[in-house]
């Protein structure tokens, strides 16, 4: 079964400032992600320390937090910034 994914509203706003050209590759990286969160072999997925259920997506210079519902089967992406400023402000 498939996880759904949602974005929280920050992280939308964070993709609608990136280039356009990056839209089709995110969208493959994201869906790769609904098919399998835990997928650590095919994506950059480490769990978060001190967090039960939050890891981190790297694609490139990007980084987006995301926590896995497993009753629900959703995959929360709540926040996404540069490596530099991701872990700022948590």
């Amino acid at each position: 079964m498939k996880f759904r994914l949602e974005i929280s509203r920050s992280v939308a706003k964070f993709l609608d400032k990136l280039p356009p050209e990056y839209i089709p590759k995110l969208d493959i990286v994201f869906s790769r992600l609904a098919d399998n969160p835990f997928d650590v072999e095919n994506l950059d997925i480490k769990k978060l320390r001190g967090f039960e259920h939050d890891y981190r997506l790297r694609w490139g210079k990007y980084r987006f937090l995301f926590t896995i519902l497993k009753n629900e089967w959703i995959v929360l992406i709540y926040k996404a910034d540069t490596r530099g400023d991701i872990y700022k402000k948590r």
